[in-house]
């Protein structure tokens, strides 16, 4: 018989042996499908994050939580790329619950961050930009994260002072094309804040719920306010779908944006998704270029990149000009060249001539000298 889970209120106590291989040592983070520990995976002698699972009362009326657990960790298995936390191993804990041993980032969340103050946008293009990348990777396997918050954002700083970001928790995703049945049936799922309206309204979600939630982030980052924000998370639920989306001066009227800045932030938050971004990749290319610059990576067709940016060690990409306007440029290149040469021929042939007698000046009459 499989052992009953305890609450959502009952910690796993430290020092606790799960599953005869991690040693729990503190409290990390809570959430609402569960709870961050702190343990040390004794087999190999590393650290990691235990997310321990548990749905809660009324969070889990069909009974259906196991296959959704199984759903996140061969999601999480699936996912390999470094803005993206690892999955190292999962299971199922002596009490009934189950737990996903995850890559530990030593770090601070998004949210400390932002706890700080405002951000500059170009930190704040440089960390979403790095979200983005997670984001188009997934997308691409066919998975929505439908939880992006500061809270699921860890932030490492390696030696050189670089902020790196990775993702975590995929817990509410929905692998595109799977059976609808295995999510919570007529449940919102979600964090008031970063809900695209689609969301607030029960609907079905896709990737462009994640774009959303970028330019949420972005705004948040930049202004240091949410751009919905209600006395209670209703409140702010329905904000998303039926307030207009507010000026970034408007939330912080001494704000230095790069221009196009905010038109980028504005369509993430469009209202109809079908006004978004199509995909995580063309949110990249503007924001990059809102920036001033883009990442060292390849060029999309059509467009040089010329040399790295010293300021952001971007690249400055140049678009290249239609083909039909090519013939006309070579030509009148030709002509300026050769109105050039006739120039210096010229020039040349004038140097050379002698001087008309008259432009030649006379010799100093002698002065006599002076009678002794």
């Amino acid at each position: 018989m499989t052992p009953h889970a305890p609450g959502p209120a009952t910690p796993v106590a430290e020092d606790t042996l799960v599953d005869g291989r991690y040693r729990v040592e503190r409290l990390i983070a809570r959430g609402g499908m569960g709870t961050v520990y702190l343990a040390h995976d004794v087999e190999l002698n590393r650290p990691i994050a235990l997310k321990v699972l548990d749905p809660g009362p009324g969070l889990d009326p069909e009974g259906n939580f196991e296959e959704r657990f199984r759903l996140e960790a061969d999601t999480l298995a699936a996912l390999n790329h470094p803005n993206i936390v690892t999955l190292h191993d999962w299971g199922r804990a002596e009490d009934g619950r189950f737990y996903l041993a995850l890559e530990y980032i030593e770090g601070p969340r998004f949210t400390d961050l932002l706890r700080e103050g405002r951000m500059s946008p170009e930190r704040a293009g440089r960390l979403i930009l790095q979200v983005a990348k997670a984001l188009r990777y997934a997308h691409k396997h066919g998975v929505v994260h439908r939880d992006l918050k500061p809270s699921n954002l860890l932030v490492r700083v390696d030696d050189d002072g670089d902020e790196h970001v990775k993702v975590v928790d995929f817990g509410l995703v929905r692998v595109l094309g799977e059976d609808q049945g295995r999510t919570h049936s007529g449940l919102v799922l979600g964090s008031p804040h970063c809900m695209a309206p689609e969301q607030v309204r029960g609907e079905d979600v896709d990737h462009r719920a994640d774009i959303y939630a970028l330019g949420i982030l972005l705004f948040r980052a930049v202004t240091g306010r949410w751009p919905f924000h209600g006395e209670h998370a209703t409140a702010t639920m329905i904000a998303h779908v039926n307030r207009p989306v507010p000026s970034m001066a408007s939330a912080a009227p001494d704000l230095d944006l790069p221009p196009g800045f905010e038109q980028v932030v504005r369509r993430c938050l469009a209202k109809d998704r079908a006004d978004r971004y199509p995909d995580v990749a063309t949110f990249m290319v503007d924001l990059r270029r809102a920036l001033g610059g883009r990442r060292a990576e390849p060029a999309p067709p059509g467009s040089v990149a010329a040399g790295p940016d010293p300021d952001t060690s971007s690249t400055v990409v140049i678009q290249a000009p239609s083909p039909w306007l090519r013939p006309l440029a070579v030509a009148l290149g030709l002509v300026a060249v050769g109105s050039l040469l006739i120039l210096g021929i010229v020039a040349l042939r004038v140097a050379r001539a002698p001087a008309p007698a008259e432009s030649v000046p006379a010799a100093p009459a002698p002065v006599a000298a002076p009678a002794a």
